[in-house]
């Protein structure tokens, strides 16, 4: 999958390099100095676009993921509704017991970064989830914070 930043340096070269064919084949200086300020112009314009477009997506990509810890949250079996909480505890479980000596000594450094790493997108998560399920009730309230209509 291409990088967003991949897409921004591409755009950038593309333009760049019209710039420097407007050096090479426009003879006029006061025409080449005209065209270069239109690409930078375009350039600039499609760069803001393109940020627009990556928040549009970066935001509904969070909201995709808020609403699937919602609907898992709101399921009716108990694992459905539980099961991140409960493997969060089971690596949080691990990574206390590497602290207390627990683990063999073997055990590299760079398992317990990758633990430490997975319960801070757990968290993540889990917040994210909650703060969608407290601003779904508010709004499904009428706007009022979920306090009903006295």
């Amino acid at each position: 999958m291409v990088g967003w930043g991949s897409i921004k340096s591409g755009a950038r070269m593309a333009f760049d390099f019209g710039k420097r064919l407007v050096d090479t084949y426009v003879g006029d200086p006061e025409k080449a100095r005209e065209l270069k300020a239109q690409l930078d112009a375009q350039a600039l314009q499609q760069e803001a676009q393109l940020i627009a477009a990556e928040q549009e997506l970066e935001k509904a990509l969070v909201d995709a993921r808020a609403a699937v810890v919602v609907a898992e949250a709101k399921g009716e079996s108990f694992i459905q509704r539980n099961w991140r909480p409960m493997v969060m505890l089971t690596f949080a479980g691990l990574v206390v017991a590497h602290f207390l000596g627990l683990t063999p000594p073997t055990l590299p450094q760079s398992e317990v970064e990758k633990l430490l790493d997975i319960i801070q997108l757990g968290l993540g998560g889990f917040v994210i989830g909650r703060s969608a399920e407290k601003v779904t009730a508010a709004w499904r309230a009428g706007g009022n914070g979920g306090k009903g209509n006295g």
